[in-house]
């Protein structure tokens, strides 16, 4: 067996499957035959035998031995009626004596006249009762039966008959020969088809040997263990075969959570809440087997909240970006008025314009640096003062703001369209006017977020403020009025509140509560 093991662990795997089924089957096939034939051989023993003894029986009550048998010259007719008998049957052996054991009549003539020596006929002379036996040599295994003879009611004498194993072997070699044949047909088929079923098997797992197997399944758990990105794989009915660490986490699935079914998704991109509350991303794809039937489905998560995050603090830094480039076109004209300046030897003026652009700038850089803490917020902040500068509109930002980094009141995307609405709609009141003025101030309490836009401008008349939120209704003309919509339909679903004051000027104050306030 060992042996064997070693042999089959260096085969592959077509081979080893054939090489298994073909030796179940010359066991099946050996084993089979064994008890066929050892069962078709004790039926044909048992017939012998009761052969032998209806033989031996009806020979007993033949009228011409039993009148024969005490007769003087009875021999002759019994040895001669005996003989006749044994060449027309299967008979190998018929002895037939008298009482006395005188042997009347003998296949061997020159036993005729002799005193037995079977045992088994002196047996039944004794007794007077048939009896029976086999006969195990090696040269000669057979079947004897041994019937009394009676003759008037008196013991004459008895017959002994003997049937030999090997002439009825010989007579049914015909028989032991078909289910030889069969079984070595059957052996046959039984080798192709198990060749046809691993070339089979081999080909349904695409000419892969299992040690590329367990090799590419190992590797298969190590990618996905350490993918950031959710993916599982299911099969037709949502039941789910495979899930990795990274969509359990993101599916708020533990361990002990084994059923799953997932889905079903379309194709594409669509979002997804999971159980615990997280928004996904999830996109599903088909899985197409060798067949080109679909065979389930692999769909990969991605966590929606840590990609916007990363797009925000992309968009922030664009944002600081494009401020950084419009401040230094702003110093740029401001070095060219100093140069002017000292060029005319106004040097009081220059010190003058020096000082109040270092201490305005000073300001602004300290708000947005220490009390604005979101990158993407004070980048927009910074680029709206830069264009204001240029329009000549002063933009002032309350000393008191305060925004801390990933407030839990609000996202950077939707504060920063909040924003940037009112300040672009400020900027358009104000561009082309003298003294234009703007006021921003953000205050993030513990249980609110509150900000403030106001500018000096016109305001807004009374006929249009109750329906400035909605979509078209604009002081500027035709094609406009989308901002400040937008800007409502963001503080509504926060479940906050805006007022407008559009007496002098306009002022916007917007409330925004927690999400246990806003739950009370």
């Amino acid at each position: 067996m060992a042996v064997l093991s070693t042999l089959a662990g260096n085969m592959k795997l077509s081979r080893k499957i054939s090489l298994f089924i073909i030796l179940i089957l010359i066991c099946t096939v050996f084993i089979t035959s064994f008890f066929f034939l050892s069962q078709w051989l004790d039926s044909l023993r048992f017939q012998m035998s009761s052969q032998a003894m209806d033989l031996a029986e009806t020979l007993s009550r033949a009228a011409q031995i039993r009148e024969n048998i005490s007769s003087p010259n009875g021999d002759i007719i019994i040895q001669r009626e005996m003989e006749r008998i044994r060449l027309h049957t299967r008979i190998q052996s018929i002895q037939i004596a008298n009482v006395e054991g005188l042997i009347y009549a003998h296949s061997l003539e020159s036993e005729i006249g002799k005193r037995t020596g079977n045992p088994l006929l002196r047996m039944v002379l004794e007794s007077g009762e048939a009896a029976r036996r086999e006969e195990r040599s090696l040269t000669s295994p057979s079947f004897q039966a041994a019937a009394p003879i009676y003759h008037r009611g008196i013991l004459s004498g008895a017959v002994l008959v003997e049937l030999s194993y090997g002439r009825i072997y010989q007579e049914n070699r015909r028989n032991i020969m078909i289910i030889a044949a069969v079984a070595l047909i059957t052996l046959g088929c039984g080798i192709v088809l198990a060749r046809l079923l691993s070339t089979n098997i081999k080909k349904s797992i695409f000419g892969l040997e299992p040690v590329e197997i367990a090799r590419l399944l190992t590797q298969q758990d190590l990618i996905l263990s350490t993918f950031d990105l959710g993916v599982v794989f299911s099969d037709q009915d949502g039941s789910t075969s495979m899930i990795n660490p990274a969509a359990r986490k993101l599916l708020g699935l533990s361990p002990e959570d084994k059923d799953i079914r997932i889905g079903p998704f379309e194709e594409g991109p669509r979002e997804y809440q999971s159980r615990n509350g997280r928004v996904l991303l999830c996109r599903s794809y088909p899985v197409i087997d060798h067949h080109k039937e679909e065979a389930g489905r692999v769909t990969v998560f991605e966590d929606l909240t840590e990609a916007r995050r990363r797009a925000e603090e992309l968009t922030g830094m664009r944002q600081l970006t494009s401020a950084l480039r419009a401040q230094n076109h702003e110093f740029l004209n401001k070095l060219h008025s100093i140069s002017g300046l000292i060029q005319l030897k106004e040097y009081d003026e220059a010190l003058r314009f020096i000082s109040d652009a270092a201490g305005h700038r000073g300001e602004l850089t300290a708000v947005l640096t220490h009390r604005i803490r979101e990158p993407a917020i004070a980048g927009l902040l910074l680029s709206k003062y830069n264009r204001a500068a240029e329009a000549r509109i002063s933009v002032t930002i309350d000393e008191e703001s305060c925004l801390s980094s990933s407030s839990p009141f609000i996202t950077p995307q939707d504060l920063s369209t909040i924003l940037g609405n009112l300040l672009e709609n400020a900027y358009e009141e104000l561009r082309g006017k003298e003294g234009g003025e703007i006021f921003v101030g953000i205050y993030e309490g513990e249980h609110s977020l509150q900000c403030c836009v106001e500018d000096n401008g016109r305001g807004i008349p009374d006929h249009i403020r109750e329906s400035l939120f909605r979509r078209g209704v604009s002081t500027k003309g035709d094609s406009r009025g989308i901002g400040l919509a937008l800007v409502k339909e963001i503080i509504d679903r926060l479940g906050g509140t805006i007022q407008i004051d559009g007496v002098h000027g306009t002022s916007v104050d917007l409330d925004i509560p927690g999400s246990k306030e806003r739950q009370a």
